[in-house]
């Protein structure tokens, strides 16, 4: 049962009152999925392959409804059950209006889906005994001096993880979206005092979290890129993905971000920006729709020899309450409350929990979700900021929920 001490953990920890313990059945062999096409080295029934071709074309027809509804340029989507990919499929286009195909190794930007990397990446540095979760963050950056509400408060490597550092939301975004570089930031952060005692209150973050970087650069010896290629990218087959402007403009494969213009739902493409390539674990990975459906597998437990269960669980941990947060997903039905790991965001619903994260950038969205008791999870990487993006997690679990409905009443009632 991969995720039962996950669970024990939150419970644990006293963040969640009521975590369901949902039953796990044995792991399938992870195999690799075509796109329209569910292919699995492991026998299962006719009914199963139904559903999923049911699933497919449910799901297919809503895309392509919403898509229009909401003047959606393009779309990538990968889903995942048990290990196997059972749905890989693009819509629309890499550029509005050029009709330019999307295809699995097409490069998006991931905004803020990046800071899952960050803090799985830095769990395995953790598991290594590079530095501690406790560990005060200039221990490792002795040039941060930031003022603390009180002489006993120190910012340490969770806080940073966990967007419990103090500092008003989004503290020096503008600095980031300037492409101001980090030391530069730093010394900004050294001249605000914070406006909450460390550790005690969420307050969403890009700059503080990005402080990560400097810590795993200054204990590695590697660059942050050269890290997450290391210990990422590399072991589980992301080709595709980086974190730098240069790849991205140097990329042949590509989409281009559109942002809104004038009336609702019209889009323009934006031109590529360096900003958030200055801070990339906050929002700088670019990735591909086949490279994003190996990490959804390998977070969700299928590749244990690059991400163990030790890892996974102290990043998808819940450390602070978020379900007061004026965020799109707190609107999300049956939500009953949410909080937030080490870069992921934790979700709990009625009949499920979902491990979560999404991203904004450059005219780019993006979303990814696994519910770890059903073992199903999705990625969609837009490349514009239509409203379907918020809605694409949600619309997809209760699709799926009203087509393996035995599942779902076996999640509601264990």
């Amino acid at each position: 049962m991969i995720f039962t001490k996950l669970y024990s953990w939150i419970l644990s920890i006293g963040l969640f009152s009521c975590f369901t313990l949902f039953p796990f059945e044995s792991l399938l062999n992870p195999t690799s999925g075509i796109k329209n096409k569910f292919e699995t080295a492991d026998p299962v029934s006719e009914d199963y392959r139904n559903k999923i071709s049911s699933l497919y074309s449910q799901f297919e027809l809503q895309c392509k409804q919403k898509m229009a509804e909401s003047s959606c340029v393009g779309l990538s989507i990968g889903v995942i059950h048990k290990g196997n990919i059972v749905l890989m499929e693009h819509f629309g286009s890499k550029v509005k209006g050029t009709g330019q195909e999307i295809n699995d190794e097409t490069v998006y930007r991931i905004g803020s889906v990046s800071k899952g990397f960050a803090g799985i990446l830095a769990s395995k540095l953790i598991q290594e005994g590079k530095f501690k979760l406790s560990d005060p963050v200039n221990k490792y950056i002795p040039e941060l001096k930031i003022k603390t509400k009180s002489i006993m408060d120190t910012i340490t490597i969770r806080d940073i993880l966990s967007h419990t550092t103090g500092y008003i939301q989004h503290a020096f975004s503008n600095l980031v979206d300037d492409n101001i570089s980090m030391d530069r930031i730093i010394q900004a952060m050294n001249r605000y005092p914070l406006k909450d005692r460390v550790g005690k209150v969420y307050n969403y973050q890009n700059a503080t979290f990005a402080l990560i970087e400097k810590v795993i650069e200054n204990t590695t010896g590697l660059t942050y890129e050269e890290a997450l290629r290391e210990y990422i990218f590399s072991p589980l087959g992301m080709n595709n993905s980086s974190a730098s402007y240069e790849t991205m403009t140097n990329c042949t494969n590509n989409c281009v971000g559109h942002k809104p213009a004038g009336r609702h739902n019209n889009f323009i493409t934006t031109p590529l920006k360096p900003h958030y390539y200055n801070a990339p674990s906050a929002g700088g990975i670019n990735s591909s729709l086949s490279d994003m459906v190996l990490w959804l597998k390998a977070i969700m437990g299928y590749q244990p020899d690059v991400l163990n269960e030790e890892v996974r669980m102290r990043a998808f941990s819940p450390y602070v309450f978020t379900t007061n947060a004026p965020k799109y997903f707190n609107r999300w039905s049956n939500l009953q409350e949410s909080a937030y790991g080490l870069g992921w965001r934790i979700l709990r619903f009625d009949n499920r929990v979902l491990v979560y994260h999404g991203g904004l950038v450059n005219g780019f969205r993006a979303e990814i979700a696994f519910d770890p008791g059903s073992e199903w999870g999705m990625v969609a990487l837009f490349n514009s900021t239509c409203s379907y993006c918020n809605k694409i997690v949600p619309t997809f679990f209760e699709t799926k929920d009203q087509i393996f409905t035995e599942e779902s009443t076996a999640l509601s009632n264990p």
